[in-house]
């Protein structure tokens, strides 16, 4: 099988003011699927209703990926339950609840 590569939401810096949203990517590789970025959107929909229109729910998702802790990346990283999070930012660590790994370490998936 072929890795597949999707922008779930375009990222945006407005003009005249101070908003910002990051591009959310998705990525499928076999049973690994991944969610690039999941920070500041118009609303959370902008990412849930394209991962529906590729038949996923957001439990379904591995891995959520950071590239760094500024909220317009991390902000809906909570939508994803069942990944493990990742961060990939140089200058940043990553968390995982009140403490955890280092930059470049990954945080284990939640337990039910």
């Amino acid at each position: 099988m072929t890795a597949e590569i999707h922008i779930l939401s375009e990222g945006y810096l407005g003009d005249g003011d101070d908003r910002v949203g990051s591009t959310v990517g998705f990525a499928r590789d076999g049973g690994v699927l991944v969610v690039t970025d999941p920070g500041l959107v118009p609303e959370r929909e902008a990412i849930l209703r394209p991962l529906a229109e590729l038949e996923l729910a957001p439990d379904q998702i591995t891995d959520v990926v950071l590239s760094h802790h500024h909220p317009d990346h991390t902000l809906n990283a909570a939508l994803f339950p069942n990944a493990r999070s990742t961060t990939t930012g140089r200058g940043t660590a990553a968390t995982c609840g009140s403490t955890g790994p280092r930059r470049g370490s990954t945080c284990p998936r939640r337990s039910a």
